[in-house]
């Protein structure tokens, strides 16, 4: 028969290797969780970082846009020669009708078209919105 001492000594090793076991694997299970959490963390950090790059492509994008559409929109302004105090805006490209408005000089109007030597414009009179024609020598 094994003496106390001895059955002592093996409980104390088996209950220091059961220990070691279960300090082994949960040292690899931390190991595991911090492994995931640093996955994690540099997935988070890839998501910023193409969450960022893809604003930073739709402002740029958004901006090419706005430039477009402003030079679409200088493109289709005239301005009437601020040398006239105002000037006539027909209802056809000739000086044969009468006038629909007047312009004063300076007005800003949306160039809609052209034929010859007259460009057909749109404006606002009064609050009402207009369409008509003004000779090209009469703008800038």
């Amino acid at each position: 028969m094994k003496s106390r001492k001895t059955v002592f000594v093996s409980f104390l090793l088996s209950i220091s290797l059961l220990t070691s076991c279960a300090a082994v694997r949960l040292a690899g299970k931390v190991s595991q969780a911090t492994g995931d959490a640093m996955v994690s963390s540099a997935n988070e950090e890839e998501s910023k970082e193409e969450k960022k790059e893809k604003k930073t492509n739709q402002s740029k994008s958004d901006q090419k846009e706005q430039k477009a559409a402003t030079t679409a929109e200088k493109s289709n302004t005239v301005v009437v020669k601020s040398k006239y105090s105002s000037v006539n805006v027909r209802p056809k490209p000739s000086t044969q009708k009468p006038a629909i408005a007047s312009l004063k000089g300076g007005s800003e109007v949306e160039k809609i078209g052209e034929s010859g030597d007259w460009v057909k414009i749109r404006f606002v009179d009064k609050g009402n919105k207009l369409e008509g024609w003004l000779s090209k020598s009469l703008i800038d």
